[in-house]
């Protein structure tokens, strides 16, 4: 049987949903976040999604099962080591096509046609894995937008246009609480240039 603080969750998400769909043109992505909401509490951090979470943790705790904190995990650690969080490693070098892309990026998002050009105003650069392009957006909604092929393949035709040459594109959304320079590193600070943000 569902619980009380569940039940509220579930209204309160369908009720953010319903007042999202009225003004959205991608009322499917809407939803599909949605419903990921529904199965994946963690993802929020409102209180009934933390109360539902503790419950969670509360019945393995019951059932006997351990459940490990951080802090436990660190006791062994020294004092400094516990307070300092890991620093995200600089690249030792961006591939040219990466750092052409970083110079020129928001003019190229200026070009973009409809809703990819408003999305793509909101991404944070930093490089992928295989020297991927890589697009970080604090928007949930913005990132499973801008994620989709036919937009990356969209981004990516422009690019190409602009630089002469084609570069992968990886799209991520950051998790609300963390910050970009903790997790990413900012290829649009390497590049050492002024770059003019039209509106």
């Amino acid at each position: 049987m569902i619980s009380y603080d569940a039940l509220i969750r579930y209204i309160r998400i369908f009720s953010d949903l319903s007042n999202q769909l009225k003004y959205a043109t991608q009322k499917r992505v809407l939803l599909e976040v949605a419903l990921i909401k529904l199965c994946k509490p963690a993802m929020e951090v409102e209180q009934d999604s933390l109360l539902d979470r503790i419950r969670a943790v509360e019945e393995l705790v019951e059932k006997g099962v351990p459940v490990a904190s951080p802090e436990v995990v660190y006791a062994n650690r020294s004092e400094k080591e516990q307070v300092s969080e890991p620093k995200v490693e600089l690249p030792k070098a961006l591939p040219e096509e990466v750092q052409e892309v970083a110079k020129n990026f928001r003019m190229i998002a200026n070009q973009a046609s409809g809703m990819l050009k408003g999305y793509a105003k909101q991404a944070r650069l930093s490089v992928g894995n295989q020297d991927q392009l890589l697009l970080v957006f604090k928007d949930e909604v913005a990132a499973s937008f801008m994620g989709s092929d036919s937009h990356k393949e969209e981004l990516k035709q422009l690019i190409e246009e602009k630089i002469g040459r084609t570069i992968e594109i990886e799209v991520r959304h950051m998790e609300e609480g963390r910050r970009f320079e903790d997790n990413f590193v900012d290829i649009e600070k390497l590049v050492l240039m002024d770059l003019t943000i039209e509106d």
